[in-house]
C-alpha cells in the first residue's frame, strides 16, 4: 500500500501521521476535516494486532462504524477498509443554550 486510498468520486485519502503507531499491516487514512476516516487492514493481520490497532484508534478519538450503519469494504488488494467516526463528535453548527440568534 502506498499510503493512498482512492474512493470513487472523491479525492484520495492519504495516510495520516497517526499510522506510525499502528501495527504492521494497518493504515489510518482519511481527512479529519471532512470526517472521512478509515482503518485499512491487511487480511493477514493477527487478532492481537487488530486489538492493538483498534485500541490506538479509540485513543485517537475514533471508533468503527457499526455493521448496521456501514459494512467494511473489501478492497482489490484483499485488505479491508473499516470506516471510522469520532467517539465524541462536535458539530460547530449545533445549537446549545448559550447561543443567541443575532439576525
Amino acid at each position: 500500500m502506498n499510503g493512498e486510498l482512492r474512493i470513487e468520486g472523491a479525492a484520495p485519502l492519504v495516510a495520516t501521521d497517526s499510522s506510525a503507531g499502528l501495527p504492521d499491516g494497518m493504515w489510518l487514512v482519511g481527512d479529519a476535516a471532512t470526517w472521512d476516516q478509515a482503518l485499512v487492514v491487511r487480511a493477514d493481520t493477527s487478532s492481537a494486532d487488530m486489538r492493538k490497532g483498534l485500541a490506538l484508534v479509540h485513543h485517537l478519538g475514533l471508533e468503527p462504524l457499526g455493521e448496521e450503519e456501514c459494512e467494511p469494504d473489501l478492497l482489490d488488494d484483499g485488505s479491508v477498509r473499516i470506516w471510522l467516526v469520532p467517539t465524541a463528535p462536535s458539530d460547530p453548527f449545533e445549537y446549545n443554550d448559550n447561543m443567541e440568534p443575532i439576525a
